[in-house]
């Protein structure tokens, strides 16, 4: 088990902290772009290095992990499956959907991601079926 003081020299910057179905607490780390872990004992892990500058985490209802990635480079939105480490792509650029920094994330009672894009004030919605669309824009 890491002491405090050991955390402090070993992480910074941190962002989206969400829990598993144990109690684990996973978070990113933004300048070093890795999504670390804290597991219930105690012990500091990283669960993905190179996470392409990944802020905002959350758990949909089956525990994979969705990230907000990418500060003006390759942005998109991920989810992880925890057993197998595939990295499944949601959301990015392309003809009809432009994003900049993806930032915060949150899911509502029927499984729809819902994410922020900075810094034009955006925000998207992810159904289930895939389907991106946009719900806010400043």
């Amino acid at each position: 088990m890491i002491d405090q003081a050991e955390i402090a020299t070993f992480v910074s910057f941190l962002e989206g902290p969400t829990a598993d179905a144990d109690g684990n607490v996973y978070f990113t780390e933004t300048r070093s772009q890795r999504i670390m872990r804290l597991s219930v004992g105690g012990d500091l892990s990283v669960f993905r290095e190179n996470s392409n500058a990944a802020n905002g985490l959350i758990f949909d209802s089956e525990f994979r992990l969705i990230a907000c990635e990418g500060n003006n480079a390759n942005p998109k939105v991920t989810r992880s499956n925890l057993k197998t480490g595939r990295v499944e792509v949601l959301a990015q650029n392309g003809p009809n959907l432009k994003m900049t920094a993806p930032n915060d994330v949150t899911l509502d009672a029927v499984g729809r991601i819902y994410f922020t894009d900075l810094p034009g004030g955006s925000i998207y919605r992810i159904d289930r079926n895939g389907a991106i669309t946009q719900i806010l824009n400043r």
